[in-house]
């Protein structure tokens, strides 16, 4: 529960005397909500030799800081921890990007943020998949046989 505690002083005019009161105003708290993304939103990225997919994760509703667990192939990959700028009138957003160097189908399995392990992840599946080398193939036009001779 995200809860803002306020000072007021209040200042009594008959007899003249001054106090603080305090308030505590409550807000709704959501559970949280993880999804995966690849740069523009792709299901699909295609990565050459040394290259890595971009990919982003994003969590509202909930108390952050949220942790998150990314699965590769359906095994448990990493744990993200997402932060978001401390903001005491909001329940927010927070992102965190991932430099993916390895080919495989990513998901997101689980969100907890302080209140607990609650939260949903979207069923997104970003297939992450090397490019093929390409190959040369070196075809004659013009074959030269024995005791012929090459002309260009």
């Amino acid at each position: 529960m995200r809860s803002l505690l306020l000072g007021v002083l209040v200042v009594l005019c008959w007899p003249a005397v001054s106090e603080t009161a305090w308030f505590e105003i409550v807000g709704a708290q959501s559970s949280a909500a993880a999804r995966i993304d690849a740069e523009g939103g792709a299901h699909n990225v295609t990565l050459c030799d040394g290259d890595a997919a971009n990919l982003t994760i994003t969590v509202e509703g909930g108390s952050p800081p949220w942790k998150v667990a990314v699965m590769r192939d359906g095994q448990l990959y990493t744990r993200v921890i997402v932060e978001q700028p401390w903001q005491p009138w909001a329940v927010g957003t927070g992102t965190s990007k991932l430099r993916l160097p390895l080919p495989g189908r990513y998901s997101l399995s689980r969100v907890c943020d302080t209140g607990g392990c609650n939260g949903t992840v979207s069923d997104k599946v970003v297939v992450v998949s090397l490019a093929r080398h390409p190959t040369a193939r070196i075809l004659p036009q013009n074959p030269v046989c024995m005791d012929d001779s090459a002309s260009g």
